[in-house]
């Protein structure tokens, strides 16, 4: 009997310590609230579409290639080109018609590109596929848009059953010629 009173009494001393806690943790919200409303609006970046582009304005070039959805970020190489004029001279020049979108972010122009490809490093992917009884190098983004790159020595009929599996499953894809190569050179056996 005594132990079911000490457990009442804690349970009770814990969930008012936790309503005190909500409490407490509300009305501390809601002053900061009251004193941030109180605070006067301004904004987060200061936009110049008229101010001219300097030597020392920093331009960002987003390549957003649609075709894998890959963003490549660098320095806008043609600053030179754009020296001397404002934002909305520039968007003349690089204009929405072309995939272009011009603004001003943090103090920096952003020039944005979208282009209907794939990027580099996409392009340069390679797999192997069977063609014509031969194990054959692609070349391209991706299954269905590669192209042949060169044909190998290598019958596909004389490989194992699990590489064959592989290969027709377009398991075979590398990133670059140097993993290529290698995985040309362990198939070298069954030449």
């Amino acid at each position: 009997m005594v132990k079911s009173k000490i457990v009442i009494v804690l349970t009770l001393f814990l969930l008012t310590g936790f309503g005190a806690g909500v409490l407490f943790a509300n009305l501390n919200n809601n002053v900061e609230n009251k004193v941030a409303d109180r605070k006067p609006k301004e904004p987060v970046v200061q936009v110049d579409d008229k101010k001219a582009i300097t030597e020392e304005t920093a331009l960002i070039h987003e390549q957003k290639f649609l075709r894998c959805g890959h963003t490549i970020i660098s320095e806008f190489k043609d600053h030179q080109k754009i020296i001397g004029l404002n934002i909305d001279e520039v968007k003349q020049i690089y204009t929405e018609e072309q995939g272009f979108d011009i603004y001003v972010k943090n103090d920096d122009v952003i020039i944005q590109q979208k282009i209907d490809d794939w990027c580099a490093k996409d392009k340069e992917k390679y797999r192997l596929k069977e063609y014509n009884g031969r194990v054959t190098v692609f070349k391209g983004p991706d299954k269905d848009h590669d192209s042949l790159y060169f044909s190998t020595g290598i019958s596909f009929e004389t490989l194992p059953d699990y590489i064959k599996k592989d290969i027709l499953e377009n398991k075979y894809e590398f990133s670059d010629k140097q993993t290529l190569h290698d995985a040309l050179q362990n198939l070298d056996e069954y030449l």
